[in-house]
């Protein structure tokens, strides 16, 4: 341990002088936590024999700055936040209170657990997460690499911390809180920090593990009708030095099965799910290669590039320097006291290491959930909807989800199946495929008092009704004695019957026109009755009337028959017209003609009358 160090310590914005040790304990993957030993009576006044004054540390800020007592280097500042207080007694070394907590990015577990994003890119989506937290203290920077808007992501039932570890393995990106920022992308750029072995670091180790065999991802493109996959031996892994590929080559020979593994978020082409098998490939292997050291080099941070040096002496007066690599660290503890003693312990990765993943996050497990219909304008005409679930509407959150399919009985093809479509505004349930929040499926419809079916309630359960938004029904009667299926408006002006009661008959209803129009229409039946209250009109381009047996016109008023040509009455056998009075009229000429024989008789009277009558 060097004795170059100093440290200052502010709790609430005020200085601790006096402490007898720190330590502070770092990981890329989750939060820091830190220990300070200050003498009771330092915090609580001479004589003092329990914790009184110190307990108001409880939940206060800490800064803990170590640097070079004299030179250059930069200083290695840590924030966080006291949660522990405990007072040890010894007999020894006396009475000291002990100080712990956790670095400022334990502020990412409170918050909102649930959001929704529906196609933003990756900052957008970063941004807005964080943007709830106070920036002084978390200092956070977005640079996704490759910024691309995502259809849907969900924040589901998590915190922030854990949602953003998932969500920089699922698009390739780090993430970390380095003890002073927080850091979401790309690393930050900079010269790595050189480390002389022997000098700087007293000792330097490396560690080999075989990772994780082959695997494959796979997806389904719903609207394409397409399976889209990739296969982890078509991406090859970079940045992992000499032992990288070796170890992979060994892996993937000792576990020749490919695994199924569901992509993180849903992909819709071969080279989405590429770039996702790439992802979880490169952070499978991260960990493959392992350094570990002893330091004493201030500054040094999780997320630090640091180039490890070793001279070696060609003769007395030259020596060789030569790098051993350069390395990211991915887990460091310090360890300083009073006296300007410091040092640090590490584990490191190959700097050339794309991107690490923090092995401990959990993929949220959505569950059933409630939501108001925003959308059903589906561009793709799927009859998918898009809602607002209520989690989000208590947030005030009025974020609508990504275009939601809906289950329906039956779906046989193109134009085929139920098509039924929420109204805006109605609540439905949610559930989701592989419980993936990002994968939403309609269940149904939920009624409520808004949307209750009172019109038909039965307490015999009667009824089964369709009723659309403009009131028009289709209803379905099981009443005995009164089976039937009807249609109808609402106003009932409209309504059409079939009985289902053991009777026969159907009844069409209207209070304003049926218009039946066709090609050819066929009536048959034993009997057909037609009537008309006020006038009935027939209207052809050509009429027939055949009738196997006799046929009757009457009416109580007047018959009148007319044709614009030429009128025939004929009897197959004889032809009648009788009445009060008989009177035919030709407007120029009138002819009767029998081809056998003609009787006229006028019984009481006969008259012939003419200007010129003619008998031959």
């Amino acid at each position: 341990m060097s004795n170059l160090s100093s440290v200052q310590i502010e709790i609430g914005g005020k200085r601790v002088d006096i402490f007898s040790r720190v330590s502070i304990s770092q990981w890329i993957d989750r939060h820091h936590t830190f220990e300070l030993n200050v003498p009771i009576e330092q915090v609580e006044g001479a004589g003092a024999m329990k914790i009184n004054q110190s307990k108001e540390f409880i939940s206060k800020e800490v800064t803990i700055t170590i640097k070079y007592r004299q030179g250059g280097g930069s200083p290695f500042v840590f924030r966080g936040f006291i949660t522990q207080l405990y007072l040890s007694k010894q007999v020894a070394s006396g009475s000291s209170v002990v100080i712990r907590g956790f670095s400022a990015s334990i502020l990412l577990e409170q918050g909102s657990r649930y959001a929704a994003f529906f196609q933003k890119d990756h900052a957008a989506i970063v941004n807005k997460v964080l943007s709830e937290y106070n920036q002084s203290l978390l200092k956070p920077s977005a640079s996704p690499r490759n910024n691309q808007t995502e259809d849907y992501v969900v924040k589901f039932d998590e915190s922030t911390y854990n949602f953003l570890h998932r969500f920089a393995a699922a698009t390739g990106n780090w993430f970390y809180f380095d003890g002073d920022r927080t850091v979401f992308g790309d690393v930050p750029s900079g010269s790595p920090i050189e480390l002389q072995f022997g000098n700087d670091i007293s000792s330097f180790d490396m560690r080999m593990d075989l990772p994780g065999g082959e695997f494959f991802i796979e997806d389904f493109n719903y609207v394409k009708l397409q399976t889209v996959k990739s296969h982890s031996k078509d991406v090859r892994v970079s940045g992992l030095g000499e032992y990288g590929q070796f170890l992979i080559d060994k892996a993937e020979n000792l576990y020749p099965e490919r695994t199924f593994s569901h992509s993180p978020i849903p992909v819709w082409t071969d080279s989405e799910a590429k770039q996702q098998a790439g992802y979880e490939k490169k952070a499978s292997v991260a960990n493959s290669v392992i350094f570990s050291g002893s330091s004493t080099k201030i500054g040094l941070k999780v997320g630090s590039v640091i180039d490890i040096k070793e001279s070696t002496s060609l003769n007395a007066r030259s020596q060789r320097t030569e790098s051993l690599g350069q390395y990211r660290i991915i887990s460091i503890s310090h360890e300083a006291d009073l006296g300007g003693g410091y040092s640090n312990r590490f584990e490191a990765i190959p700097a050339g290491v794309e991107f690490r993943t923090n092995p401990t996050f959990y993929l949220p497990h959505a569950t059933t959930q409630l939501a108001k219909v925003t959308h059903v304008d589906d561009p793709e005409q799927l009859g998918r909807i898009r809602v607002n679930f209520l989690w989000q509407d208590a947030q005030g959150d009025s974020e609508s989800s990504t275009w939601v399919r809906q289950i329906s009985p039956y779906n046989g093809g193109q134009n085929q199946g139920f098509y039924f479509i929420p109204e805006i505004n109605e609540t439905v349930m949610v559930i989701f495929e592989n419980d993936d929040p990002a994968r939403p499926l309609i269940a149904g419809v939920v009624p409520n008092k808004q949307n209750k079916m009172n019109t038909y309630y039965s307490a015999d359960n009667h009824f089964k009704a369709i009723i659309t938004r403009g009131g028009n029904h289709i209803v379905i009667s099981d009443e005995s004695g009164k089976e039937c299926i009807s249609l109808h408006d609402k106003d009932r002006k409209n309504h059409i019957i079939l009985s289902l009661d053991g009777g026969t008959h159907i009844n069409i209803k209207s209070q304003g026109t049926i218009n039946m129009d066709a090609g050819t229409i066929n009536m048959s039946a034993k009997k057909i009755n037609m009537k008309a209250s006020e006038e009935w009109n027939v209207e052809a381009g050509k009429s027939e009337i055949k009738n196997d047996q006799d046929m009757k016109v009457s009416a109580t008023g007047e018959i009148a028959v007319k044709a614009d040509n030429t009128l025939k009455l004929e009897g197959s056998i004889s032809a009648e017209m009788k009445g009060m009075g008989v009177k035919i009229e030709g407007d120029v000429q009138t002819s009767v003609k029998a081809s056998a024989g003609l009787e006229l008789d006028g019984g009481a009277q006969a008259m012939l009358k003419g200007a010129i009558v003619m008998i031959n």
